[in-house]
């Protein structure tokens, strides 16, 4: 189902596709991010969209697609898909790569100072880091909130 909203409000889309993502929505989650007919490229490509959908097709199972995202992410952003990485990895149960890749996003200063639901610490996304020493160190020493998992 394709949302009504303006199209070219990319985080409204993104974050959509996260929610029903979460919600085990991913066909939703899919067209949220204009992923809906197999198509390699969403419509809605926001900061973060390569991590995003390499993240959706995690949880979908389908590795094929999270490693062509993975070499895009690499070939596109190089240095700077450090975020993009995390997610990717998150998608695919890495929780040690996704905390890697957030520690480099951090320390590069990528996403987050611009983008609030991009916080690792309250974005329920990472919520599978929470339990992890490293992330909650990681969250600590960049000063930033840890939200309850839930």
């Amino acid at each position: 189902m394709r949302s009504s909203s303006d199209s070219t409000f990319t985080f409204a889309h993104a974050v959509l596709a996260q929610l029903h993502a979460l919600q085990g929505h991913l066909d939703s989650a899919f067209a949220d991010l204009g992923l809906e007919s197999g198509d390699s490229h969403p419509t809605c490509r926001g900061p973060g969209w390569r991590g995003l959908a390499a993240w959706l097709y995690g949880l979908a199972g389908r590795q094929a697609d999270v490693e062509r995202m993975r070499a895009e992410i690499a070939r596109k952003l190089g240095s700077l898909g450090s975020y993009d990485n995390a997610m990717a990895a998150l998608g695919v149960g890495d929780r040690a790569g996704a905390v890697a890749g957030l520690a480099r996003s951090l320390a590069r200063h990528e996403l987050f100072g611009a983008r609030l639901e991009a916080s690792p610490g309250c974005n329920p996304v990472f919520d599978p880091l929470h339990e992890l020493r490293s992330f909650r160190e990681l969250m600590r020493r960049y000063g930033i909130k840890m939200c309850e998992a839930g």
